[in-house]
């Protein structure tokens, strides 16, 4: 179920806060006066590093000793994520780039850490373990929405790492930049039948996460498709995604054949993203098909090169509605807000148009959709409320019912 969509809006409500800031550049005096965002994001893949080993037992942790230094490591990840939230209007160090989704991500880490060190400190020792096994996704969702950045071929890791399990390793390597080193470790888990056969949807995030740095880091068809083949070779391939797999290979081999493109104008990548939403959405069956990953990737890609350049352009609230729509695939639907994230922060860039009312209603039906059970639908209060909000700002003002066409910003 959906959770803290409200606590999410908070946030957003300060991304343009996040989105006005400079882009972080070498010789800025201001910048050199305090720790850099580079410098902070070291110090977080230190401190996960050495954490993260801490918490490969799946057996309850009785140790004093265990327990005081998860508590310790967890509560100084806490700090450094407080110093790095673009979303809370405090100082803080200048992002790489413009894109909002550093505000968005960088809110749902210091929440998730949060709830585990609250967790930690009311006795709730295995709730916390497994909260924090999962925090790298946030960092990797940061770090492979585009090409840009550093790669780190050899990040100084601690010496216990090397006891975590091999998707866990691949995660901390993808968390921390080193993805020549998480390719490798994603394939041996994809290319593992036996862990296929036992542990499905943990496979599938790891071929998920492995197309995840050849579509949008490396930008590489060929690496994409020496996954998928991996893909094929297993006996069997699991059956929750054994359907999916000719349309990814399709959707690589399409990629493959298309004349490369470089896209220096805004308009350029939006006409991109286009494309590429007309060939998912012709492509999928049904809402969660994963069979258009490949695409979606792609898709989340553009739109993520349109905020990082362009987060006040003329296309910014297309690319937020874009984005969402990758991330209601891409992303883990039931416990996650994130795509809700860029839904909303579509409506509040370019209210009372008609990419706002589409927006609106993506947001309403996966609020729908998380709070409906067995016992029928059941949204908080004070959700309700931020829905009306929302409504109201999507629904056009022209007096004659009117949905007024997107404006230009």
């Amino acid at each position: 179920m959906k959770n803290l969509l409200v606590s999410a809006s908070c946030a957003l409500s300060l991304v343009c806060f996040a989105a006005d800031k400079p882009v972080e550049k070498s010789g800025d005096k201001s910048a050199s006066a305090k720790p850099s965002w580079s410098q902070k994001m070291q110090e977080l893949s230190q401190a996960m590093s050495d954490l993260l080993p801490e918490l490969t037992s799946q057996k309850p942790t009785t140790s004093p000793k265990t327990i005081a230094k998860i508590k310790a490591a967890t509560a100084k990840l806490q700090g450094l994520a407080h110093t790095i939230n673009l979303a809370d209007g405090k100082p803080s160090p200048t992002p790489p780039d413009e894109d909002p989704s550093i505000a968005f991500l960088s809110a749902l880490f210091e929440r998730e850490i949060k709830h585990a060190n609250a967790s930690l400190n009311s006795g709730n020792l295995e709730y916390a373990k497994g909260s924090l096994r999962v925090i790298t996704n946030y960092c990797i969702a940061c770090h492979t929405r585009t090409d840009q950045g550093p790669n780190f071929p050899a990040f100084p890791m601690p010496a216990n790492t090397a006891k975590l399990p091999r998707l866990e390793k691949a995660q901390l390597y993808a968390a921390t930049r080193q993805f020549d080193r998480a390719a490798k470790e994603f394939e041996g888990v994809i290319s593992d039948s036996a862990y296929a056969k036992k542990n499905q949807l943990d496979w599938g995030r790891a071929v998920r996460q492995a197309f995840t740095i050849a579509v949008r880091v490396k930008k590489d068809p060929n690496l994409a498709m020496d996954i998928v083949n991996k893909v094929e070779k297993l006996r069997p391939v699991p059956p929750l995604f054994k359907e999916y797999v000719p349309a990814w290979k399709e959707s690589i081999q399409q990629w493959k054949d298309e004349k490369t493109k470089d896209f220096t104008t805004e308009a350029e990548m939006y006409a991109e993203a286009q494309r590429l939403l007309a060939a998912a959405t012709k492509l999928q069956k049904y809402p969660l098909d994963h069979s258009a990953d490949i695409l979606f990737l792609r898709i989340s890609m553009v739109s993520h090169a349109i905020l990082a350049k362009y987060p006040k352009g003329a296309h910014a609230s297309e690319a937020f509605y874009f984005a969402g729509q990758a991330y209601d695939l891409l992303d883990d639907h039931l416990a996650s807000p994130l795509p809700e994230m860029y839904y909303e922060a579509c409506i509040r860039n370019t209210p009372h148009t008609e990419v706002a009312s589409q927006c609106y209603k993506k947001y309403e039906a996966n609020v729908n959709f998380g709070y409906t059970g067995s016992g029928g639908t059941s949204i908080p209060e004070d959700l309700k409320e931020l829905l009306s909000e929302l409504k109201g700002l999507a629904t056009s003002t022209d007096k004659s019912g009117k949905t007024d066409k997107k404006t230009e910003s």
